[in-house]
């Protein structure tokens, strides 16, 4: 087994203290050290003496360095076997069937540096076809739909495609790969005491690191602005578009204006403003841009930053590399728009890795200054003339010039080589040829990468990061087959657990992670192939999975039975005294049950079709019209959610409508809700939660540590008026390791009416349809070693100590 010093069961028990990277102290520490490396010449390299010992006898060496380009070329070849030890023919042919999943990036990285889009070590559905450009793989346009086009299907899509993605049109992805019709069985589940202790780790940590970039910039923001919200594990950075760019609208006429400007917030069309007034207003925040002119906007600015990132990342002897990548999650570090703002992922990172982004920003604030302050060059076309499309859409020249590769290296290039902001927007809309960016334009060359020695990353990073994660990798490995095919791959499997903490260079680490989700994703397909009915689809219910073993968990005891099948239960507390008797607040006991859906879109939108459902069969039995308006009372959820549920295509009758009120009868929250107008919450959930009258609560908690999720199902709990409680969540976000290979989502069903929540998960797999066993195989595995949420962690009662009620993790002892 791996050994640790000083090895914690449970999060809350955790010594746990403040990392103040602003600290000057700490900074000269890390400035000591990059000079001392500098000076010895010293490349970076380490050696591990973190072994793994045991039952497994493996001992890694301390002079054998971690080859990824080795593990790479050992899975591929692993992957192409037709014919594994001990496997019949069937068993080999749906391992071969399923062999897509073991190096698959459903959402692959976009590095804008040529040299490190690893394309050669990627399987043939990371990239499109020309291998240049990385597509995502739920859209329409990858090659993997059309090529598998009679085997699998996405749900059913509204003509043109609206709202694919974000509706969660398409059906996981393992699913599809595995290519098996869907059967209506449930699979059992093992059960495991880790309580999803990495999970909250890992989230602790991102949020820690945010925390003190976003300290680090503080009072130097101008033209930006940078925040940290809600816990949300990524940073935010906000533009105002229309503030940066007065001078650039100068030379427009007033009807090129008006084509990509909103209308005004009182109501009052911009048809009889003038040019000026238009201009005006925009500054003022009177009027602001339409939707797609600001992305077209952030896009850009998001290329430019990611340049000045990388840049400072090399210089500072880290060679971290963020990457252009839609979601969030991912163990390496990613950026993405989010309309007029960006989010930055920092991923699990050395805190080192936090002085970058504060140089960078800091840089950033400074070009933007400057950028503000130009006239528009009339020699040149402006980036803010119409491309000419539709009149109404908003679009701007830039939108094209951001939308490809090509470009967006020509920006990070220029960026990275210390170009104005100016510069390299007039070159972008230099490149353009008509409506498109002419792909023969030569690419700005990077300057050379500069002989600095690379950093040794700090020891208590890999104490507080990577030696939990090594004892819980060693575990599951511990409890493989010896058997071959197992017996070779536990041996390469050891070699890369072991060597997360030998050669401790930043930018080994990236890959590291990556690697270490090949291998458990590989486990699951020889899992399935090998000791499951391999054809099987399930719904992975957990109470119906997994109750067998679980816990009766009430307060005042705790029982286990493993003779009996029991329901995850919560039983109300004897909570206050008054006038010397006990009051029993909320009153019954409580039922969780979970189930999975294809993605976190669904797990979010089928508890609002089941639900609608319900208040539809209510009116007809009460005799009221059916079809009226349903009000949800809504606020700070996901940002594209409030487009989806106001489209028509979602719901045409009866329609949606978003308001405030205490007693709607579905309410919608988001524990970490992403703030993407720089706007900080004047609100706290919890107190919301508490006014609340809604019977139905509907809440993401997609990035919500388990104790932020132990208060709200105990807020639900002392409600009068709460009657059902569903915890939605992404499993493609936080609970992957960083990977992104699985797309699922879950479905928690809490409350006092057994039947209700039964009744609830027959509307969901009506809705949504099994998946295949060997989603729920990789979902398993990891859950064991820590990286899931689990129920029994969910149901306990909240700490009861002098943190706020913001349900914040204590902080982790980080370096």
């Amino acid at each position: 087994m791996l050994k640790r010093k000083n090895s914690q069961t449970k999060t809350e028990n955790q010594d746990l203290l403040d990392l103040d990277l602003n600290d000057p102290t700490a900074t000269k520490e890390r400035e000591k050290k990059r000079q001392k490396l500098k000076d010895s010449g010293d490349k970076g390299r380490g050696t591990s003496d973190y072994e793994i010992s045991g039952s497994m006898e493996i001992k890694a060496s301390k002079e054998e360095n971690f080859s990824i380009k080795e593990h790479i070329t050992f899975l591929n070849e692993f992957s192409e076997r037709t014919e594994l030890d001990g496997f019949t023919e069937e068993q080999n042919q749906f391992f071969q069937r399923g062999k897509e999943i073991i190096r698959l990036r459903t959402n692959p990285p976009f590095y804008l540096r040529d040299d490190l889009n690893k394309i050669d070590n990627v399987n043939k559905y990371q990239f499109v076809r020309d291998t240049t450009d990385p597509q995502y793989i739920r859209s329409a346009n990858h090659p993997f739909w059309s090529e598998n086009a009679n085997k699998v299907s996405v749900f059913k899509r509204e003509k043109k495609g609206i709202f694919d993605a974000n509706q969660g049109r398409f059906i996981n992805t393992f699913s599809a790969i595995t290519n098996k019709k869907a059967k209506d069985i449930l699979s059992k589940e093992s059960n495991s005491a880790e309580g999803g202790i990495l999970y909250d780790q890992h989230l602790t940590y991102k949020n820690q690191i945010i925390d003190q970039i976003v300290k680090g910039v503080e009072g130097s923001e101008i033209n930006i602005t940078i925040g940290a919200y809600n816990d949300y594990p990524n940073l935010m950075v906000h533009l105002e578009a229309e503030k940066l760019v007065p001078n650039l609208l100068e030379e427009l006429s007033v009807d090129e204006l008006k084509k990509f400007v909103e209308d005004e917030k009182n109501g009052k069309k911009t048809i009889n403003n003038t040019k000026d007034q238009i201009i005006e207003k925009l500054s003022n925040g009177t009027l602001s841009f339409r939707t797609e002119t600001k992305k077209a906007f952030t896009l850009f600015m998001l290329s430019y930053y990611t340049g000045l990132v990388n840049k400072i990342s090399e210089e500072e002897g880290l060679q971290i590399y963020m990457a252009e990548r839609q979601s969030f999650g991912y163990a390496s570090p990613s950026i993405a728009e989010t309309i007029g703002s960006f989010r930055v992922n920092i991923g699990l990172m050395p805190p080192e890795y936090a002085d970058v982004h504060i140089k960078a920003l800091k840089q950033f604030e400074e070009k933007l200054g400057e950028f503000k302050e130009i006239e528009a060059d009339k020699s040149h076309k402006n980036p803010f003339k119409h491309e000419g499309r539709r009149s109404n859409d908003g679009k701007i020249l830039l939108h094209t010039a951001t939308r490809s590769q090509h470009p967006k290296n020509n920006i990070n290039a220029m960026a990275f080589n210390g170009e104005s902001i100016a510069n390299v927007m007039k070159a972008t809309i230099g490149g353009l040829n008509g409506n498109s960016w002419d792909k023969n334009t030569e690419i700005v060359q990077y300057t050379a990468k500069p002989e600095v020695p690379s950093i040794i990353l700090d020891d208590k990073f890999y104490s507080t990061i990577i030696t939990p994660y090594q004892e819980s990798l060693s575990k599951f490995l511990e409890s493989q087959s010896k058997d071959e095919p197992y017996s070779e791959l536990n041996k390469e499997f050891s070699k890369a657990i072991a060597s997360l903490s030998e050669n401790k260079v930043s930018g080994e680490v990236v890959e590291k992670f990556d690697v270490i989700q090949d291998y458990l994703a590989t486990y699951a397909l020889l899992l399935v192939a090998k000791e499951k009915t391999f054809d099987d689809f399930g719904y992975g219910s957990e109470s119906e999975a997994e109750d067998e073993v679980f816990d009766d968990y009430s307060y005042g005891s705790e029982s286990k039975d493993e003779n009996r099948d029991v329901d995850l239960v919560m039983e109300a507390e004897d909570e206050v005294t008054e006038g010397g008797k006990t009051k029993r607040e909320g009153g019954g006991r409580l039922t969780v049950k979970k189930i999975i859906t294809h993605n976190g879109m669904r797990a979010l939108m089928n508890p609002i079709f089941h639900e609608m459902d319900k208040i539809k069969t209510k009116r007809n039995d009460r005799g009221e019209t059916v079809n009226a308006d349903i009000p949800i009372n809504y606020a700070n959820t996901y940002y594209e959610i409030e487009a989806i549920l106001g489209s028509t295509k979602f719901s045409k009758s009866p329609k949606i409508t978003l308001s405030n009120y205490l007693d709607a009868p579905i309410l919608m929250r988001d524990v970490n809700a992403i703030v993407i107008d720089g706007k900080k919450p004047t609100t706290k959930l919890l107190e919301e939660l508490d006014a609340s009258k809604s019977p139905v609560w509907i809440i993401d908690t997609t990035s919500a540590t388990q104790p932020e999720m132990q208060k709200i199902v105990d807020k639900f709990r002392n409600n009068e008026q709460g009657e059902m409680l569903y915890l939605v969540s992404s499993g493609f976000k936080n609970e992957q390791g960083g990977a992104d290979k699985n797309s699922y989502g879950t479905i928690r069903v809490v409350s006092k009416d057994k039947e209700a929540i039964d009744a609830a998960l027959e509307a969901v797999k009506n809705i949504d349809g099994p998946l295949a066993e060997v989603s729920h195989a990789y979902r398993r595995i990891l859950k064991d070693i820590g990286m899931v949420p689990r129920d029994l962690e969910i149901i306990k009662k909240p700490r009861n100590d002098n943190r706020e009620e913001t349900g914040e993790v204590i902080k982790m002892d980080l370096p």
